[in-house]
C-alpha cells in the first residue's frame, strides 16, 4: 500500500510538471475533452468533468490544476481512473472539484490535464482545456461603453444575488452576483450570469430568475433609464420594473433606482488597453467594438454547439492580454486582427461550413407543386456521364409566378427525389427563379452543388426536406450570385467577383465559416445560408446587421436586383 501511494504521488508530481508544457496527444488517446461548470474562472468551488477515449486499457490520471498568472501552481486535484470498455473503446471519466481562492486575479487560470499512468505520456485536448479568470480593472482601458463589462446591481437595501438554496431565483444579499451587461440592440439590454454566460436575467410571471438564454425572448431583455441617481430596469416583456421591496426581489409597477457598479472588465474591454489596439486604424477599432458588443457574437454557436464566437474570441483575448509584455505592439495588432477575422463557425482541426439548424418559413412561399409522371430517358449527368434515367417535370405555381423545373434521377422512388422537389418550394420565387434542372441520385460524393441554373443532390442516404432546404439555402446563393447580372458564363459578371462585394467582405473583417473563406463564391453562398436561417429571429437578424453590415447591404441589393423579397436589414 505504501509503495502504491508513493507511485501515485510521483505520477501526480509528473502531471503538474508536464502541465506547464503544451504536449501533443498521447498515441493511445484519440479523443479527449473537458467541460467546466462556469464560463470564466471565479472564486469558489469549480468542477471540471474530464472524459478520455483511448485505444489502450491503461489507467489514466485526470488532473485539474489552478495556476497564478505567472505560471506558478497554487493547488490541484487529481484522480487515477481505470477505464471502462465501451463499444470497443476504453473510456475514462471523472468530475474533479477545486476551491478557487477569494484573491483570484485577472490572468489566473485552471488547466485540465490527462496523463497515462503507465507510459507517463501527457495529452492535451482537441477541445479547450484552459479556463481563465477574466475579471479585472485596467486604468488604461479605452472602451467606455456600458455593455460587455461586469457589474453588480446595488441598492441601499443590498444587492441582487443568486443563492443555491433558492435555486435560480434572485434574492438580496450583501454581495451581489457578478452580471455581464450585454447590448441586445434597439436600446435593449440583457444581464448575463457572470459565471455562466448562457444564463440570462429572466422576467417570469411573478418573480425574476436566471434562466437559459432563449434567442429573441422579450422576457430576457430590459430597458435601462437614468432614475434618481441610478438606473431603473424595466422589462421589455410587460414593462414592469425590477425592484427590491422588504428585502425581496419583485416586479413592480413603480421604478426603482439601481446602481450599476463596475466590478470588472471583460477580455474584450481589457484588450483596448493594449498598445497593439492603438495601432489599429480607426475603422478597425470601430469594427472591434461593433463585432464584440454585437448580439451576433454570442448567438451563433460553433459546430459543437458548446461555445460561441464571443466566448472563443475572449479566450484568445485573455491569452493575448496575459502575454502582452512578451509581444511587440505590432504582434499584438496582428493577433487582434486575427481574432476579429476568425469565422463564426470555426474549428482548428477542420474547415467548417455554416452549420444552421433549420431554414424558417420564408415570405412568398405559398406555392402549389404539381409534377408529371416519371419518363424514362437518356441524359448526360455531370459525374455519371450519359446514363439511362428518368425525367420528372415539376411546376411551382404561386398567385403571380409559374416555374417549371426538370428533375433527372436514376431512381424516381429514391426518397431524396420528392424531398428535393418539396425543398425547392420552400424558397421565394425570386430566389429559385433561375433553376431549370435538378439532378437527384445516390452518390458517395455526398454534396449539394449548383451551376447557376442546375442543382445537384448527390447524397448516399435519404435526407429530410429540412436537410435539403438547408443545403439549397447555400446553393441558391450560388445561383443568385452567378445569374443576377445575366451572364452565367462570364465569371467577371458574377456578384461575388465584383470589387464592391469583395470590399464589403474586407471591411466587415469577421467572416462566417472556414469553408466560406476558401473563395468568394463559397463566401457569398455561406452568407446566403446564414441570412435565410436567421430570418424571423430578432437576435440573429440584429446580429447579422451588426456583424456583417456591409455584406448584408450588398446581399440585399442583390436580392432587390432579382426581385426580392429583402428579409431584413438595409440596402
Amino acid at each position: 500500500m505504501k509503495n502504491s501511494k508513493k507511485l501515485f504521488s510521483l505520477l501526480i508530481a509528473l502531471v503538474l510538471v508536464l502541465s506547464l508544457y503544451q504536449p501533443g496527444i498521447a498515441a493511445d488517446v484519440f479523443n479527449a475533452g473537458v467541460s467546466f461548470d462556469q464560463s470564466s474562472l471565479v472564486s469558489g468551488e469549480l468542477t471540471a468533468t474530464i472524459a478520455v477515449a483511448a485505444s489502450a486499457s491503461d489507467d489514466v490520471l485526470l488532473s485539474v490544476n489552478f495556476y497564478r498568472s505567472d505560471g506558478s501552481l497554487e493547488t490541484f486535484n487529481a484522480q487515477r481512473v481505470t477505464p471502462t470498455l465501451t463499444s470497443g473503446y476504453y473510456i475514462s471519466q471523472a468530475s474533479l472539484s477545486l476551491t478557487i481562492p477569494d484573491d483570484i486575479a485577472f490572468g489566473d487560470y485552471i488547466k485540465a490535464i490527462v496523463i497515462s499512468a503507465e507510459t507517463l505520456q501527457p495529452a492535451t485536448y482537441l477541445s479547450d482545456n484552459t479556463l481563465y479568470c477574466t475579471m479585472g480593472l485596467d486604468p488604461d482601458v479605452t472602451y467606455d461603453g456600458l455593455s460587455e463589462r461586469y457589474y453588480t446591481l446595488d441598492s441601499p437595501d443590498g444587492s441582487i444575488a443568486l443563492t443555491g438554496s433558492e435555486g435560480y431565483d434572485l434574492t438580496v444579499s450583501d454581495e451581489g452576483s457578478i452580471l455581464r451587461l450585454k447590448d441586445m440592440g434597439e436600446g435593449e439590454y440583457a444581464f448575463e450570469n457572470g459565471e455562466k454566460s448562457t444564463d440570462r436575467l429572466t422576467q417570469g410571471e411573478e418573480s425574476v430568475c436566471m434562466d437559459e438564454y432563449i434567442s429573441g425572448s422579450a422576457t430576457q431583455r430590459w430597458l435601462l433609464d437614468e432614475y434618481d441617481g441610478g438606473y431603473s430596469i424595466q422589462s421589455v416583456s410587460n414593462l414592469t420594473y425590477l425592484a427590491i421591496v422588504d428585502d425581496v426581489v419583485v416586479l413592480s409597477d413603480e421604478p426603482y433606482a439601481f446602481a450599476l457598479t463596475l466590478r470588472g472588465d471583460t477580455p474584450f474591454s481589457l484588450a483596448t488597453a493594449l498598445d497593439g489596439f492603438a495601432l489599429l486604424t480607426e475603422a478597425q477599432q470601430t469594427r472591434y467594438v461593433e463585432i464584440f458588443t454585437s448580439v451576433g457574437a454570442s448567438v451563433f454557436p460553433n459546430a459543437t454547439k458548446q461555445t460561441t464566437f464571443l466566448a472563443r474570441s475572449e479566450e484568445e483575448l485573455t491569452a493575448l492580454y496575459s502575454q502582452r509584455d512578451s509581444l511587440t505592439s505590432e504582434e499584438q495588432r496582428s493577433k487582434l486582427l486575427e481574432i476579429m477575422s476568425t469565422p463564426l463557425y470555426y474549428s482548428s482541426s477542420s474547415t467548417l461550413t455554416c452549420d444552421v439548424k433549420d431554414i424558417p418559413t420564408l415570405p412568398d412561399t405559398d406555392v402549389t407543386i404539381t409534377q408529371a409522371d416519371p419518363v424514362s430517358t437518356t441524359h448526360y449527368i455531370w459525374d455519371l456521364g450519359t446514363v439511362s434515367c428518368y425525367l420528372i417535370k415539376v411546376t411551382y405555381t404561386t398567385d403571380t409566378t409559374s416555374q417549371t423545373v426538370s428533375v433527372y434521377t436514376t431512381d424516381p422512388d429514391y426518397g431524396n427525389v420528392q424531398n428535393s422537389i418539396e425543398a425547392l418550394g420552400n424558397f421565394p420565387y425570386a430566389y429559385r427563379q433561375y433553376i431549370k434542372t435538378i439532378y437527384v441520385y445516390e452518390s458517395d460524393g455526398n454534396s449539394y452543388n449548383c451551376g447557376g441554373e442546375e442543382l445537384f443532390v448527390r447524397i448516399a442516404w435519404v435526407c429530410t426536406v429540412s436537410d435539403i432546404t438547408r443545403g439549397f439555402a447555400h446553393e441558391l446563393g450560388h445561383s443568385l450570385d452567378m445569374m443576377a447580372n445575366g451572364n452565367l458564363n462570364n465569371s467577371s459578371t458574377h456578384w461575388c467577383q465584383g470589387s464592391k462585394w469583395q470590399s464589403c467582405v474586407a471591411d466587415d473583417i469577421v467572416t462566417i465559416s472556414g469553408y466560406g473563406n476558401s473563395n468568394y463564391y463559397e463566401g457569398i453562398a455561406e452568407f446566403s445560408r446564414l441570412y435565410m436561417a436567421s430570418y424571423n429571429d430578432r437576435d440573429r437578424m440584429l446580429g447579422m446587421e451588426q456583424l456583417f453590415p456591409n455584406q448584408l447591404a450588398s446581399f440585399n441589393r442583390l436580392l432587390t436586383k432579382v426581385g426580392g423579397p429583402v428579409l431584413y436589414g438595409s440596402t
